[in-house]
């Protein structure tokens, strides 16, 4: 499997905006709220887009995606994202 480095999956991923592109990526990242004390799914999106969060969140290095095929909109951290369109994600 090939990889792909951090700065250049958020170019990716910043390229592919909901409604404004046609572009989509996939990506594996796992969940995790310090505050519930949960956490640890896998999460695997298949064709997504990146979607608007409010502004402190961006600040905590998070994004937020749309899963074209079930409409769901989730934020998520981006160190958290360790698979980005078959590639291994490494810093």
């Amino acid at each position: 499997m090939s990889a792909i480095h951090y700065s250049d999956m958020i170019k990716v991923m910043d390229s592919c905006k909901y409604l404004e592109s046609t572009q989509t990526f996939e990506m594996k990242y796992m969940k995790a709220d310090e505050k519930r004390r949960t956490g640890g799914q896998i999460v695997h999106v298949e064709k997504a887009q990146k979607c608007g969060l409010p502004y402190h969140c961006s600040d905590n290095e998070m994004r937020g995606v749309v899963n074209l095929e079930s409409g769901l909109k989730t934020a998520f951290h981006l160190r958290l994202v360790f698979e980005f369109n078959k590639m291994t994600v490494y810093w």
